[in-house]
């Protein structure tokens, strides 16, 4: 029973640790996100004259939803691409057969629904959910195939950088190693130590080492040094 308290004294502990992570990760997107679009640039980092890129954020029925219009020339044909998700394959198949960008021969209206879609999803998503599988499940091989198969369609259509996404993943499947691991009974019987002691060391170890290196991961993506 006292081993049992102590269990639920330190999860209670490394919980809060994973809030005030999430915490500190949502300041830093807030401080370093303008909130506009990503400009078209000439050769000179100069705007270009007759570009459009701008989006807005409304509630229809109730559901947030976002419309986005990019493109080079306002004076090109409109094309609206309505669709549910990140998973949406038809942006980079088009570029992969033609080798054109679409925003570079229309002007672009994505509407993404019911807040999902290119603008919805961060780098800290593949973060929580490795983090939690493994926390869970307490088995980090878990972990990263089924994070991995969660975020594919997301990388795949461009929405998330393919190397970070995957350094998110890696960085939350540490998550916290504690008795529904078997790694954590096989350390404790090498070293010979107890599970009190254990939950002391070997847990916040994995979830200092798994905030801190989620934490470099953000900053490289939100600070764009990647």
């Amino acid at each position: 029973m006292k081993i049992l308290k102590k269990i639920g004294k330190w999860f209670l502990v490394l919980l809060g640790a994973f809030i005030a992570f999430i915490l500190v990760v949502l300041l830093i997107i807030r401080i370093n996100s303008s909130g506009n679009e990503e400009p078209f640039l000439d050769e000179k980092g100069n705007v270009l004259p007759n570009s459009i890129a701008m989006h807005e954020d409304m509630l229809i029925n109730g559901a947030p939803q976002r419309i986005t219009i990019r493109g080079k020339d306002k004076n090109n044909p409109v094309l609206l691409i309505v669709h549910g998700g990140p998973g949406y394959p038809f942006l980079p198949v088009f570029y992969k057969l033609t080798g054109a960008d679409l925003e570079d021969i229309f002007t672009v209206c994505y509407w993404d629904q019911r807040g999902s879609g290119l603008a919805a999803v961060g780098i800290i998503l593949p973060f929580i959910l490795s983090f939690l599988f493994t926390t869970v499940t307490g088995s980090i091989t878990v972990s990263l195939i089924t994070t991995a198969s969660i975020m594919a369609p997301m990388v795949t259509n461009g929405s998330l950088h393919p190397e970070l996404t995957a350094a998110a993943i890696g960085a939350g499947s540490l998550g916290v190693i504690h008795v529904n691991s078997s790694f954590f009974w096989l350390f404790k019987e090498v070293h010979e130590v107890s599970t009190a002691k254990l939950l002391k060391s070997l847990s916040v170890l994995t979830i200092v080492v798994a905030l801190s290196s989620g934490l470099m991961v953000c900053l490289l993506y939100y600070l764009k040094l990647v």
